[in-house]
């Protein structure tokens, strides 16, 4: 392969890989286990799903709420 192919062709980095910041969270990944992969949300059951929009709904509303209230006294 020539240099001119090997630059065409691109590393299949995925975006859901999470890159260790240093070689101390990079120990703590090997040491604790933690996974180095995000979440696949779209990979849930589909009433976890809805269980966590109820969730961000929620804490949305009272927030809004919490706003209001303040504003408005």
């Amino acid at each position: 392969m020539s240099e001119s192919e090997k630059s065409d062709i691109q590393e299949d980095k995925s975006p859901t890989v999470a890159e260790s910041l240093n070689n101390a969270t990079d120990h703590y990944h090997k040491i604790m286990g933690m996974p180095n992969k995000r979440a696949d949300l779209n990979a849930m059951p589909r009433w976890l799903k809805f269980f966590y929009y109820f969730i961000v709904c929620i804490i949305a509303i009272g927030f809004l709420i919490g706003l209001y209230a303040s504003i408005f006294k």
